[in-house]
């Protein structure tokens, strides 16, 4: 007669007088040795955090904006192109959650004054210590040839924007 197996009671090896004879015993399946290896697999596995996947800076991504704010063209302060410039960034601030404010300020150049903006957006840190990180949009003003700062102002502009999108999707 096959005796039932309750919870808790140990699986021993079937014998020669036991009727539970057709299958392999259990001893032979599951060895005693390979019980602590899965048991630290198992252990190792439920420490683990899958966890969101880290988010990288893309080149890339920094290089459209860099290309998108040199096809507006030269953007001298208070031109319409450094305007669509301002209205460019801060609409991806935008996108990022984030709310760009505006600090405007008139400075003295060679050519008499010239009405400035700053663009700020703030991310909260895990301290009460503050980084900044800044850069320029903007292109001087260049009679003797079509300057479009692809390398200065738009370069940084670009950096800046990817790089708000990677701090803003890892804090």
């Amino acid at each position: 007669m096959i005796s039932p197996i309750r919870a808790g009671e140990p699986i021993r090896a079937a014998s020669r007088g036991d009727e539970r004879t057709s299958s392999p015993p259990l001893e032979c399946l599951w060895p005693r040795r390979l019980a602590p290896r899965l048991m630290l697999s198992l252990v190792l596995a439920s420490c683990t955090t899958a966890g969101p996947a880290p988010v990288l800076f893309s080149g890339k991504l920094a290089l459209r904006h860099a290309v998108a704010l040199a096809q507006l063209g030269p953007r001298p302060p208070g031109s319409a192109e450094h305007e669509r410039a301002e209205r460019y960034i801060a609409t991806h601030l935008e996108r990022l959650g984030l709310k760009p404010e505006v600090d405007t300020f008139t400075v003295s150049t060679p050519v008499g004054p010239r009405p400035m903006k700053n663009l700020v957006a703030r991310l909260p840190g895990r301290t009460d210590r503050a980084v900044l990180v800044a850069g320029h949009y903007d292109t001087k003003l260049e009679p003797r040839f079509r300057f479009v700062g692809a390398n200065d102002g738009g370069s940084s502009a670009g950096l800046l924007l990817e790089l708000a999108r990677v701090l803003k999707n890892s804090l």
